[in-house]
């Protein structure tokens, strides 16, 4: 049995659970977030270590034994009750979180083949180590400053004459928005304090041709060239369903490659790249999402068989995957119509 480990609103978690079946592989969804009360687990450390999980949403029990693989797709959070003080929310998280870890350890005996393990995709989501490590392994990254000294910044944004982003580390929700990255206001420049909250990632502002999304699945790779229609903003991703031109493409072999070494050295299996083309002829790396999407480059461009690919690839369950069977799920097989002609909702 492949367990996906995720939340009941995780869009991709839901398909690919449905392409899995059609494959003939059997899959069940973990999803811990929501009422703490929707959820039983028991943890029996007696003669024979025992992991029980029952969803009281779902009316269904999982039997561990069976499981094989785990794609660990997203953790989720617990939210506490409205009756308990919000002076205990913060021990109520912990517990939970804490009760979690103990159920992510005691799975790692029961299945040997994680995509990606627990603990390694925690660390590999951190940027400074992605921007390192991409470094090391020849990828060109964009000139780079993490700071929260406003003198600091101050000089790499007038080094480069004011053209510089601001990226976060995670994602974050302000208001009910997604904090995406844009450039940098010169009018930020004057707010000291603003400056010196908190650390944050300063770029340079590249002069891009197109951007490429990298989805890796064991040793295949799917890539998407991503050209932005002009009127958007810095971050791609605010186009992600309206504007965007995408088309299937071959990365350079050097690209490539790279691309696999840094999701190995990263300790992972599967991940997306996010990569750009500058008009003068450059590859850069940008990030690495080790639980990124990737069903939309599939629903723009239906040649981007992203679903067939990942679900052959967790049923493979090795990291060494290899795609040797023509592709035969389509995501369109398991969307309504209706979701194709609503290009510019939000994708979740």
């Amino acid at each position: 049995m492949i367990l996906i480990i995720s939340t009941e609103s995780d869009f991709h978690a839901h398909v690919v659970s449905k392409g899995l079946d059609e494959l003939g592989s059997h899959s069940q969804l973990l999803c811990l977030d929501g009422s703490p009360f929707n959820h039983e687990i028991s943890l029996s450390l007696q003669e024979e270590e025992c992991l029980r999980f029952r969803s009281r949403a779902r009316s269904a029990a999982l039997d561990f034994s069976k499981v094989r693989t785990i794609w660990h797709r997203r953790s989720g959070s617990i939210s506490a009750p409205d009756r308990l003080p919000s002076k205990n929310h913060k021990i109520f998280n912990q517990e939970w979180q804490d009760s979690r870890r103990g159920m992510l350890h005691l799975l790692d005996q029961a299945a040997p083949f994680w995509a990606n393990h627990w603990m390694q995709a925690w660390r590999a989501e951190n940027k400074v180590l992605q921007l390192s490590m991409a470094k090391k392994l020849g990828f060109k990254i964009p000139r780079t400053l993490i700071s929260n000294s406003a003198d600091e910044i101050r000089r790499f944004y007038e080094l480069h004459d004011g053209n510089i982003i601001h990226k976060m580390f995670n994602p974050a929700t302000f208001e009910g928005a997604t904090a995406c990255t844009a450039k940098v206001a010169p009018e930020l420049m004057s707010q000291t304090q603003t400056l010196g909250l908190c650390p944050g990632i300063f770029q340079e502002f590249l002069d891009i041709e197109f951007e490429a999304r990298v989805l890796v699945a064991g040793e295949e790779i799917l890539a998407a060239k991503m050209i932005n229609s002009g009127k958007a903003g810095i971050d791609i991703r605010r186009d992600q369903l309206g504007g965007l031109a995408i088309t299937p493409m071959e990365l350079p072999a050097a690209i490539h490659e790279r691309c696999i070494q840094l999701t190995r050295q990263l300790g992972l299996c599967t991940c997306s790249i996010d990569l750009a083309y500058t008009r003068s002829g450059q590859w850069n790396f940008f990030e690495v999402n080790q639980a990124g999407q990737f069903l939309w480059m599939e629903l723009h461009e239906p040649e981007l068989r992203t679903l067939d690919l990942m679900c052959r690839f967790l049923v493979s369950g090795t990291a060494d995957f290899r795609l040797r069977e023509k592709p035969s799920l389509k995501l369109a097989d398991h969307l309504p119509k209706e979701f194709f002609d609503r290009p510019g909702q939000e994708w979740k």
